[in-house]
């Protein structure tokens, strides 16, 4: 069965299609069909005007108008998607999503970081479930990060906080975000011992590309503190031309490695796993248990059909 997933971030939207097979011992077992990016930062506007431009509303229609046109090619027989901390915090990003769904055919749920939280812990549920150790998944996006502690596949909390990549770049970032971090995750510290860091998203998964031991599903701290240090004494041009990263990526991937190496530090951590999985790969899991087995949505999202509106000549 193919699902689709749409991811309406802060520093760029996402759509992936996956294809989902259940194994011999029924286990769901996930292949990317296609995954495509648009690196349009809806942040800069939200973090430093407090809305979203029209110039930037347009191209957000446009894009997921494209999207609804590799909707027909795909067929999924189901879709979800969801925007993240740019249109939550958006004094208009209500209206930008009504206007979107109406004019791309494509439902946009705004959905808060509890939800964020959860939908990124089924990307990895597999590994979560292992019965020895706690878990402490971490997605840091362009305008929040979540933190959800899991131990055997199951939840023990869930925080969001507004601390991203974006509001780094463009000094939005909150100190009272970061105090509430450092609280807790000294409160976490002491209540699990040492729970494992696991890093999702884009940016830990080109940083461990980058800097991890080739084949390796971990980034050792110091390697990743290494790395970071290096990226940052580069400019975003160099950053491009000396290890390929994209220019939307260039800029962005220096504040995430901090964010990553300030958390492993307060928890005392020497490495963090990294699956390279991210929110749109939990968005295709949560459809697949919704759509064959009936298991309920997070709160503010709805499983969808595809129905083309109109057809395409």
């Amino acid at each position: 069965m193919i699902f689709a997933a749409v991811d309406v971030g802060s520093n760029a939207v996402r759509l992936l299609v996956s294809e989902v097979r259940e194994k011999e011992n029924g286990a769901p077992e996930t292949e990317k069909t296609s995954l495509v990016r648009v690196p349009l930062r809806l942040g800069d506007d939200t973090f430093i005007r407090g809305s979203i431009s029209s110039a930037k509303v347009s191209v957000l229609v446009n894009t997921l108008t494209a999207f609804e046109h590799l909707f027909r090619v795909y067929r999924p027989v189901a879709y979800m998607a969801c925007a993240t901390a740019a249109l939550r915090e958006a004094k208009n990003g209500a209206k930008v999503a009504e206007k979107v769904s109406r004019e791309s055919g494509i439902r946009l749920d705004i959905i808060d970081g509890m939800t964020e939280a959860k939908l990124l812990g089924a990307a990895s549920e597999l590994f979560l479930k292992d019965t020895e150790h706690v878990y402490l998944l971490v997605d840091v996006g362009g305008g929040s990060t979540e933190i959800s502690l899991f131990h055997r596949g199951k939840i023990l909390d869930m925080r969001s906080f507004r601390i991203g990549t974006v509001r780094m770049l463009t000094q939005h970032d909150e100190s009272g975000e970061w105090a509430a971090l450092t609280d807790f995750l000294n409160d976490v510290k002491e209540k699990y011992r040492r729970p494992i860091p696991v890093g999702s998203g884009g940016n830990i998964n080109k940083l461990s590309k980058l800097f991890a031991q080739k084949g390796a599903k971990e980034l050792r701290f110091r390697a990743l503190e290494e790395g970071v240090a290096r990226l940052d004494r580069l400019s975003v041009s160099e950053r491009i031309s000396l290890y390929g990263l994209r220019h939307d990526r260039a800029d962005v991937i220096v504040p995430a490695g901090v964010i990553f190496l300030s958390i492993m530090r307060l928890l005392g951590s020497s490495r963090i796993l990294v699956p390279r999985l991210g929110l749109s790969d939990g968005m295709i899991r949560h459809l697949y248990h919704a759509y064959v087995e009936g298991v309920p949505l997070p709160a503010g999202v709805e499983i969808r059909r595809f129905r083309p509106r109109r057809s395409v000549r």
